[in-house]
């Protein structure tokens, strides 16, 4: 990357010049894909300069979320998060202390139980005097029909992409298998008249984007940092994003374990056939946000199209083998 040509990068170490902050080296982190990330060195300590990357067609504000999490964080004593030093929200930067830590590849149950009691100490912020500043999370839905109608206008939108090459095997695939199966979900949610929609006292506070891509492991501890979709949620959805992620798929007997403690640690009861209907929700979901880089274009070669197709079709097949759902 030429640094003379990245203005915003050569205005971010400017204004943090002004500021007394100077380094002696500059690496690239690869981050993740909603930002721009970069470690800077001094003589004497590291730290974390984070981009945020704005889409026309997507308007969260990923910049206010998360640093108004972390400034709620800091205020009730939260020691296992970055620190923000630095921010500049016309031009989205943060410089953030750095943690020092490693990724975790395959969590055990101690690190797990770390990980849950994070998520349960941060139930306590609902007394915080800040409180009124955590929005609703990501995509936050409060009613199974209101997840349905998300998901669905998902894959409409998708579909509608398509709709040129109806006999693209992902097209068909998709209009076969999945908008089929999809069909099946909202006729079984027309049937049954318990699922009513949350309560105050049944939302939870969530970091959003759960799993173990967001946590370093240092010395018997972990971090946790990525917070721009922090927010009110949906219990159900956390429990089922942690399960069944793309890059952790967790097998049912471990994944019971893990909700059932999670779940007593929060409060609320666990009804495992209401849990399916998310399963069968959220595999569906999460099967789009992984055809997200075709539908925006994001796709170089037919080699790169085949590697994603492999991948959401193996994707599907293992949550309903471990689930036992629709095949």
């Amino acid at each position: 990357m030429n640094l003379e040509k990245n203005s915003r990068f050569n205005n971010a170490l400017e204004s943090l010049k002004n500021k007394g902050f100077l380094f002696d080296r500059i690496q690239k982190i690869n981050g993740g894909i909603n930002s721009n990330c970069w470690q800077l060195y001094d003589k004497n300590q590291n730290y974390f300069l984070k981009f945020y990357k704005s889409d026309e067609n997507d308007k969260r504000d990923r910049f206010s979320t998360e640093l108004n999490f972390l400034a709620i964080l800091k205020e009730e004593n939260f020691s296992e998060v970055p620190r923000v030093l630095l921010s500049d929200q016309l031009r989205q930067w943060a410089l953030f202390s750095w943690i020092d830590g490693e990724k975790i590849k395959e969590a055990n149950f101690a690190q797990w139980e770390i990980y849950l009691d994070f998520i349960i100490d941060l139930q306590r912020l609902r007394f915080s005097k800040n409180i009124r500043q955590i929005n609703n999370a990501s995509e936050a839905c409060f009613s199974i029909e209101n997840h349905y109608c998300l998901i669905e206008d998902r894959l409409n939108s998708l579909l509608s992409y398509f709709s040129e090459n109806k006999k693209n095997i992902l097209y068909i695939w998709l209009n076969d298998k999945i908008l089929f199966r999809l069909n099946l979900i909202k006729s079984d949610i027309n049937r049954k008249s318990s699922f009513t929609k949350l309560i105050n006292n049944e939302k939870i506070i969530s970091p959003s984007d759960v799993g173990f891509h967001n946590v370093l492991y240092n010395l018997n501890k972990l971090y946790f940092f990525d917070f721009e979709y922090a927010g009110w949620d949906d219990a159900y959805k956390l429990f089922v994003d942690l399960i069944i992620r793309p890059d952790n798929i967790v097998e049912e007997v471990k994944a019971i374990e893990i909700i059932n403690y999670l779940s007593k640690g929060l409060g609320i009861h666990f009804e495992k056939s209401f849990f399916k209907f998310y399963l069968e929700l959220f595999r569906i979901k999460w099967i789009l946000i992984i055809l997200n880089k075709i539908y925006k274009n994001q796709i170089k070669s037919q080699k790169e199209f085949s590697k994603i197709l492999t991948k959401v079709i193996y994707y599907d097949k293992e949550v309903g083998r471990i689930w036992g759902l629709e095949k």
